[in-house]
């Protein structure tokens, strides 16, 4: 079933992603992205936590580690 108001919000929150990565970099706006969206689908907080967790690390250890490519830092950093 479509529900407009959630497409809605996920597409707002892809905007806001895609702006972030710039501001905040990759790593800090994916995980702000990650959580804000699962936290308004409803998702339970243990699947969130072990989810977030999961996937970041996955993200760290592929694409610095092995790949070793350069991601956006963020004006931050």
């Amino acid at each position: 079933v479509f529900a407009p108001v959630r497409f809605l919000m996920v597409l707002v929150l892809c905007i806001v992603y895609v702006f972030l990565i710039s501001l905040l970099g990759f790593y800090i706006a994916t995980f702000l992205y990650m959580l804000g969206t699962m936290i308004f689908l409803k998702v339970p907080k243990k699947h969130v936590i072990l989810t977030v967790v999961c996937f970041m690390a996955l993200v760290y250890g592929t694409f610095t580690m092995f790949l070793r490519v350069p991601l956006p830092t963020g004006i931050f950093m």
